[in-house]
């Protein structure tokens, strides 16, 4: 969403966007999805992130090798990851 567009205009957008029999549930949801995205985001650009090992050691806690449970390459590529969600 540009930097310039208001609240109000994104509001509208939002419910535009969603289908006739959305609950406000659903547009709590999206919401705050929204600004989840946002908020990741922000940090990003201020280089606010973990570093692949950081991650690789919060997911070992449970047990998780992401290497070998996820496509580890796409998730620890932050750059496309954020150039995804600025084009969504």
């Amino acid at each position: 969403m540009p930097a310039n567009t208001t609240l109000r205009q994104q509001l509208h957008e939002l419910a535009d966007q969603l289908p006739a029999n959305a609950t406000w549930d659903d547009v709590i949801e999206e919401a705050r999805f929204r600004k989840a995205v946002e908020t990741g985001i922000a940090a990003a650009d201020r280089g606010a992130f973990a570093t692949n090992e950081e991650v690789e050691t919060a997911f070992a806690k449970w047990s998780v090798n992401i290497k070998e449970s996820l496509n580890f390459a796409f998730w620890c590529d932050r750059r496309r990851i954020i150039s995804q969600c600025r084009h969504a």
